[in-house]
């Protein structure tokens, strides 16, 4: 099922190449994964820092953004930054 749930999104984005969307089920149950909304936002200023650094142009152009909105895949839950996570 991951599988397919990855690749419907991946349809949905690759429209200007050659995709064969009949290469995968239709209808099937997609599923989502959890993400802490605590890790979002590290993940966030994470970005923004390589961002300063290697692409101020980009980096100017989000660097007011507060949250960006996940990949559809992703229900963001209350919680902290991942255990697993080199703060």
């Amino acid at each position: 099922m991951s599988v397919n749930t990855w690749l419907r999104f991946t349809g949905r984005r690759c429209e200007e190449i050659s995709f064969d969307k009949k290469k995968f089920k239709k209808n099937f149950t997609a599923f989502t994964l959890t993400v802490n909304k605590g890790q979002l936002d590290f993940e966030m200023q994470h970005l923004k820092a390589k961002l300063k650094k290697r692409d101020t142009k980009k980096w100017n152009e989000i660097r007011l953004t507060t949250q960006f909105e996940p990949h559809p895949l992703f229900t963001v839950v209350p919680g902290n930054v991942e255990p697993w996570e080199k703060v």
